[in-house]
């Protein structure tokens, strides 16, 4: 009693703490005044209000994948892809601007921000609320601690985002793209006064060329931002709310989990070379340690440019600068490779989680830098052999958590810090595995599993969808597609991937395996490094098991269905359909209320329940070993959901090893008043062990 007594003493401190106002994630921030401009000044072409779509018939991005001197090269807006990995490095002799930082805000219930062009430069946004960017909206009122319905974390539909920003000259004669790591959910960019462009996909990092469309000095961005409403009224109360569906989305429909919305995570300009290095994919040769180095190399001038193309593998790899000549015609986009010998690099593992950084130049004649990228890899090999699954070689189970990327004190706009300290949680408990459930992450989070050695199952947003979303998705709107690919792309080089995921829970109906077919041969036509594929099915029934390279399940026995012990008959069940793949337990959890112990007469609810179940589940799997590759517990973290259940208790799902108000700042509170916030099955996974020991090279 006298730690549930301190616990609700905590819970009040916290809330208190959760009315601070959200942060960012970087520490740069800039804020530029708008400058007075008049209809006098005749500066400035302005989007006629037509232009911008609320829908689409088709994604807006125009994602294609274009096959270049043998590589599968990803387009977005007529564009090859760019290299996201500049997020916070500025790359020399390039310009980089963040625009994190205040921005000015205002919802649009009534849709009516384009009738009156709110994002002409010629409109007085300065009455406006100033929020910081990247936020998400639900955090501006404190409501993620407000009742069910209540506050900014139920605005649903338009808002809209304002700023300026200046560039000097060096900008001129560049080429300029824009960079958003996240806007959830449609979003609409305006600069000067015109429409850029349109994306959706809420946890997918996009890139406009902007070049055309700014000049010296004072230049005004707009963003519209779109967030779909998961039911018609969220104040009827539980098991009377009405869905909204739109099929072209992704999700569809509402899930269990939080859809945070806004300008979530960075944004930043940066500016080039027109000759520029756009994207290094990577592919390792561990037996004979050698590095192949692809450069796509983007032309966006009006004429032919030559230049010297240098491959650097970096420090410490024993390997030598190797250069060709190149010559590339105006907006041609070509890929060159090269082979480095590294010799002295050692293996990318969980336990030895060695890294390199590489680099690609662009010189001129002289020998001057016109451009140049860098990319993170590391030399490892991830192979399914069989029913069995190896890290370089060595036969690995994986012991993981799924996790949602969201704090109550900066929603899905989280800090480093606050990155560092959660995910601190999965070393923690003896951890080598995370499932990005059910969305793809920050740029951060793949380079912190990179550097601490944690390997990543990367999911994208194609879950829950129906019957009729998968039939609109393959024939139409081909939105789930753009996603895979963009998935892949962005992903490609980060050696903790190992897996990659389709999508989670949906429906077998229809044209299902025709489409998880064209998903699973578009991963396997961008990933260059051959990685396995895998998603996370409702069930062991999924009609395109035979497909996967590991088969992937969910599954709550003694939960939802019968009893923990079922699990060992279920296993055994898929195994004997499909002998020769790995099965791998994507999900299982149950639920815990902090600080209500000991074992339940009937029913559950109890930490030691819930620690006693995943033992269960995570035993029966190791049991079995020579085909189940690994198990991973649901959830790493209590978590909010729009999902119409737990209304009365600030729609909070309590099935993770901490309490969703779990950060550094309340566990340091609860600990100094002898309050431990993790709960049994922390400690409980914590001590469960590995079948597998890791051997590190020497």
């Amino acid at each position: 009693m006298k730690k549930i007594f301190v616990l609700f003493s905590l819970i009040l401190l916290l809330i208190v703490v959760g009315c601070k106002k959200s942060q960012v994630t970087t520490e740069e921030t800039t804020t530029t005044e708008p400058t007075t401009t008049t209809e006098d000044e005749p500066q400035f072409v302005i989007s006629d209000p037509s232009e911008t779509k609320d829908s689409f018939s088709k994604e807006p991005m125009n994602t294609k994948l274009e096959p270049i001197d043998g590589i599968k090269v990803v387009f977005q807006y007529d564009q090859p892809v760019p290299s996201f990995d500049t997020w916070e490095t500025k790359e020399e002799p390039r310009n980089h601007f963040s625009l994190n930082g205040d921005w000015y805000f205002r919802t649009d219930p009534e849709n009516v921000g384009v009738k009156e062009k709110w994002y002409s430069p010629y409109y007085d946004f300065t009455s406006w609320e100033l929020r910081p960017v990247p936020s998400s909206w639900d955090t501006y009122d404190n409501g993620l601690n407000k009742p069910w319905g209540v506050g900014y974390a139920f605005y649903d539909g338009y808002a809209w985002y304002n700023r300026t920003f200046e560039l000097d000259e060096t900008w001129q004669d560049q080429y300029i793209k824009i960079n958003f790591l996240g806007v959830n959910y449609r979003s609409w960019i305006y600069i000067n006064g015109k429409l850029i462009g349109a994306h959706e996909s809420g946890n997918t990092a996009f890139s406009l060329d902007i070049t055309d469309y700014v000049r010296k000095g004072t230049n005004y961005i707009s963003v519209r931002v779109y967030r779909r409403p998961d039911f018609e009224d969220y104040t009827v109360g539980e098991g009377n709310f009405k869905d909204v569906i739109d099929n072209n989305s992704i999700p569809a429909g509402h899930v269990d989990y939080w859809p945070y919305a806004g300008i979530t995570r960075d944004v930043y300009l940066e500016g080039t070379n027109k000759l520029t290095v756009s994207k290094i994919l990577t592919n390792p040769n561990i037996q004979n340690r050698t590095l192949e180095m692809y450069a796509v190399i983007y032309n966006t001038d009006t004429v032919v440019r030559s230049a010297k193309l240098a491959y650097d593998p970096g420090q410490n790899t024993g390997g030598t600068v190797q250069t060709v000549d190149i010559t590339v015609q105006p907006g041609e986009t070509r890929v060159y490779k090269a082979t480095l010998s590294v010799p002295d690099t050692k293996l990318w593992s969980y336990v030895s989680p060695n890294l390199y950084t590489g680099y690609v130049r662009l010189l001129d004649e002289e020998n001057n830098k016109l451009d140049e990228l860098h990319v993170d890899y590391g030399m490892r090999q991830f192979t399914v052999q069989g029913s069995s699954i190896y890290l370089n070689g060595q036969e690995v189970f994986l012991k993981g958590t799924c996790w949602h990327e969201e704090t109550l004190k900066s929603g899905r706009s989280l800090r480093k810090d606050e990155y560092d300290f959660e995910l601190s949680l999965v070393k923690g408990m003896n951890m080598n595995f995370i499932r990005n459930s059910h969305y793809n992450r920050h740029p951060y989070v793949y380079e912190w599993a990179d550097r601490e050695g944690i390997m990543v199952m990367d999911e994208t947003e194609n879950m829950w969808l129906g019957r009729q979303a998968i039939y609109n998705q393959y024939r139409n709107y081909r939105l789930s597609y753009a996603a895979v690919l963009m998935t892949t792309w962005n992903q490609i080089n980060h050696p903790s991937v190992i897996i990659w995921s389709l999508s989670n829970e949906v429906s077998y109906d229809g044209v299902y395996s025709s489409w998880i077919k064209e998903l699973y041969d578009a991963t396997k036509a961008v990933d260059i490094q051959k990685r396995p594929v895998s998603w996370a099915a409702v069930n062991t029934d999924d009609p395109a098991f035979a497909l996967a390279d590991i088969i992937g399940f969910n599954e709550y026995a003694g939960f939802f269905w019968g009893i923990n012990e079922d699990l060992t008959g279920v296993l055994e069940g898929v195994h004997n359909r499909f002998p020769n793949k790995p099965l791998l337990i994507t999900e299982n959890g149950s639920w815990s209320v902090l600080g209500n112990v000991g074992y339940p007469g009937s029913g559950g609810g109890t930490e030691h329940w819930q620690a006693d179940n995943a033992e269960s589940h995570y035993k029966q799997a190791v049991a079995k070993k020579d085909y189940v590759v690994g198990y991973t517990f649901w959830v790493l973290k209590d978590y909010k959901t729009r999902n119409g259940y737990n209304t009365q208790s600030q729609a909070i799902s309590t099935m993770g090893v901490v309490p969703f108000y779990y950060s550094q700042e309340t566990y340091e509170n609860a600990s100094s008043m002898g309050v431990d916030i993790r709960k049994v099955v922390y400690y409980r996974f914590r001590s469960l062990k590995n079948p597998y020991t890791y051997v590190p090279e020497e």
